[in-house]
């Protein structure tokens, strides 16, 4: 279970990385005039919210089953 946690939490970071560097202020104006890159910077939020998403929700899957377990 520690594997799988682990996996989650990086999950999670990385999806607020990404979202983070997707809000750069400016970087959508300056990737506007490209539209390969306008395109991927969409996918890269997009794809941040659901790393987010998934690590956030799978971690509090294992604390409730944690809790459960314990007692």
């Amino acid at each position: 279970m520690k594997h799988r946690t682990m996996r989650a939490t990086i999950s999670a970071y990385l999806g607020a990385v990404l979202i983070a560097a997707g809000l750069y202020p400016g970087l959508d104006t300056w990737l506007t005039p490209i539209p390969v890159l306008h395109a991927l910077w969409h996918v890269a939020l997009f794809i941040g919210g659901a790393l987010l998403i998934y690590g956030l929700e799978t971690l509090r899957m294992y604390a409730r089953r944690y809790r459960r377990m314990t007692m």
